[in-house]
């Protein structure tokens, strides 16, 4: 149902912490752990950015974890004018960057 999704959506935006699937059980009021996993598998297939760190639980970052469009810039920058990298590590670098 989508008012799971939108629930755990809610949940994981708010927490200033990574969610178990025990405390989403707890916060949500939805008994089924499958169906836990399966609004967040949801959710993710649709595109947002929920992260899950084994120990921890499920999470959606925060913008300070996010590189910015102008990190990618400054650190392209770097990459171009470092003198010690060659022009072959410099090109690989650029091209991981701009797959990100």
């Amino acid at each position: 149902k989508t008012r799971h999704s939108v629930k755990i959506l809610e949940l994981l935006r708010q927490s200033n912490k990574p969610l178990r699937i025990c405390d989403i059980v707890k916060l949500a009021k939805i008994s089924d752990r499958k169906t836990i996993t399966r609004n967040i598998s949801k959710l993710i297939d649709s595109g947002f950015d929920i992260r899950c760190d084994e120990n921890k639980g499920y999470y959606i970052p925060k913008l300070e974890e996010i590189l910015t469009t102008n990190d990618m810039e400054i650190i392209r920058q770097s990459v171009e004018l470092n003198r010690n990298i060659s022009t072959e590590e410099k090109e690989r670098l650029i091209q991981l960057l701009l797959k990100i």
